[in-house]
């Protein structure tokens, strides 16, 4: 293998374009020369064996000589790289590494912001419900895509701004949302070492999402219930909302091991993992009589395995929840034409929009449970303890060790008294469900 020289005993000469074309290459048995410019000494020209010519630079940072490229002949003409190499110089002068410097940035370019929304998105998969994935996937990858190329540690407010800016003309409460998904990622970035500090921090929100207040009055809980009569899962669902105030994925996800004592209307209870509840934290649910059948009956329906979802058959239970209270709404509305004498295929479809309730989510039927049974005078710790919500008068270890033995007969009370304000709005009384056979259970 040819002996390589970084250096060469030949005269420097003045290195112009002329020069870079027709300055000799090493000798036999030499991998390269260099020639130095006679003007300015650093600079040089290195002639490969191969026959590829780059201009170079030659420095001391604390005593310890330095090669930099500058870049082909190719790419730059002999006063481009002559200007170069003397800016570089200058910052030499300053105390800078320009070497050092552009390995950083070679570094820097490889953990672009398209390789951070990857690695945090695999961590955000184990911490967010499949929704919330959902929803950060979306923006991180689709919206914030024009930031994608960039290198993490280089992109700044200004880049952030720009693409709220853009955002924005989609929809305010849009950009809201991308803004806390990019937060949250570079605050995770900042920790993990990946970058200094969090260009999304200073940004002006879009639009402050707004508070929902949509609380159905018990003439719209009466309907929503005489509406969901048919064993769909989606309805079974709604239904238990209704009945339990939890959160739609803790109903959807519902599996057979979460139940208990159901061969007891007295005892029965439904018990939240940790790992399916918001703050982490386990809950217990009693459950009513009416809560009790349609838990029954949807474990008949699924033969009575403990570890399948009772609703839906996707491995976090039910789904589609769009499409289905599309469908609730329309039947709902059919529902409250014929209380009101009139055949809801016989209307069209103008007539029968105005038998519609107002808009409403399924989230709000937590709200709306929260909301009247704070109305029946049900004191407000029993109310967070249903909901999962911490009390703030009750200390954490309290809450977390201690509450639930202590408001189980409580909260029993307060749901069956809640179960028979939701029947008494549809017009309904309680029945006795039959038990199935149900393995693995207490009795």
């Amino acid at each position: 293998m040819p002996k390589r020289l970084s250096s060469d005993e030949r005269p420097a000469v003045r290195l112009d374009q002329r020069a870079a074309r027709t300055l000799p290459g090493p000798p036999p048995g030499r991998a390269d020369v260099v020639h130095w410019d006679r003007e300015l000494p650093p600079f040089g020209l290195r002639v490969y064996a191969s026959g590829k010519r780059v201009w170079l630079l030659r420095y001391r940072v604390a005593r310890r000589q330095r090669f930099a490229t500058l870049g082909s002949t190719s790419e730059l003409t002999a006063a481009e790289a002559r200007e170069r190499a003397r800016r570089m110089l200058a910052e030499v002068r300053l105390g800078r590494d320009p070497k050092l410097e552009v390995e950083v940035r070679k570094l820097e370019a490889r953990d672009t912001v398209a390789m951070l929304a990857r690695d945090y998105l695999e961590i955000a998969a184990k911490r967010q419900r499949p929704r919330s994935l959902a929803e950060t996937e979306r923006f991180l990858a689709r919206y914030a895509a024009p930031l994608h190329p960039l290198p993490v540690a280089r992109v700044t407010r200004a880049h952030v701004a720009r693409l709220l800016a853009e955002i924005a003309r989609r929809g305010p409460i849009t950009a809201t949302r991308a803004r806390a998904a990019l937060h949250a990622m570079w605050v995770w970035a900042v920790r993990q070492g990946r970058a200094e500090a969090n260009p999304v921090a200073g940004t002006e929100p879009p639009a402050k999402t707004p508070i929902r207040e949509r609380v159905l009055t018990l003439e719209e809980i009466g309907a929503i219930w005489r509406a969901t009569t048919d064993p769909w899962p989606f309805y079974r669902i709604v239904r238990l909302l209704l009945l339990t105030g939890a959160r739609r994925g803790e109903v959807a996800g519902m599996r057979g091991r979460e139940l208990a004592w159901l061969e007891d209307p007295d005892r029965a209870t439904w018990t939240l993992p940790g790992a399916r509840t918001k703050n982490k934290r386990p809950r217990v649910l009693p459950l009513s009589g009416p809560a009790r059948e349609i838990v029954l009956a949807a474990l008949a329906d699924r033969g009575g395995d403990p570890d399948r979802p009772l609703f839906g058959d996707g491995r976090d239970g039910f789904s589609g929840f769009a499409r289905a209270k599309e469908a609730l709404d329309r039947r709902v509305a059919e529902t409250r034409a014929r209380d009101a004498g009139l055949a809801p295929e016989a209307l069209e479809r103008g007539d029968l929009a105005r038998f519609a309730l107002s808009p409403w989510r399924v989230h709000d039927l937590r709200r709306t449970v929260a909301t009247h049974l704070a109305e029946l005078g049900i004191a407000p710790h029993v109310v967070a303890h249903l909901l999962g919500h911490a009390d703030p008068a009750t200390p954490r270890i309290t809450a977390t060790v201690y509450v639930h033995a202590q408001h189980r007969d409580a909260l029993r009370r307060t749901l069956e008294a809640w179960a028979r304000t939701v029947l008494a709005a549809a017009g309904e009384e309680a029945g006795e469900a039959a038990v199935p056979a149900f393995p693995g259970r207490a009795t």
